[in-house]
């Protein structure tokens, strides 16, 4: 067996990611529950599927060029797809929403939570009225 070549019939070569986009969402849903209890490590999950949709986006674009995917893209092409993976981050986020909604972050996930919202408080355009009222508002409540 090829170590590289990670595809759906041979789980046991795929990242945890990769399982996790593969997964249908109910499922998806329970292992998130069950084996992302924090807060910090929805956000790991979160970011790392971010990554995984970038790859997905890199290579819709190859194919938009009618370019072949390679092993590995095509491998990616064949566990999931964008909209399945749109609903798990949609699922997951609102996961990291209810948790800080319902002050159940330590102080030092709290701590990393302004900080990201201040962050993206300070990235948003002066145009962005609406979105910046509505970080604001997040980050009071934090507060």
């Amino acid at each position: 067996v090829d170590d590289d070549a990670a595809t759906a019939t041979d789980p046991a070569a795929l990242s945890r990611e990769h399982l996790l986009v593969a997964a249908e969402l109910p499922t998806f849903s329970r292992t998130v529950s069950k084996k992302c209890a924090s807060w910090t490590s929805k956000k790991r999950l979160l970011d790392a599927l971010r990554g995984v949709r970038a790859q997905f986006a890199a290579a819709d674009e190859k194919l938009m060029r009618r370019e072949a995917l390679d092993d590995d893209e095509q491998a990616l092409y064949e566990i999931g797809s964008t909209d399945d993976l749109d609903e798990k981050l949609k699922t997951l986020l609102a996961a990291c929403k209810a948790m800080v909604d319902a002050g159940q972050l330590t102080r030092l996930e709290k701590a990393a939570a302004l900080e990201q919202m201040r962050e993206r408080l300070d990235a948003l355009p002066a145009g962005a009225a609406k979105k910046r009222s509505n970080v604001s508002e997040n980050l009071a409540a934090l507060e």
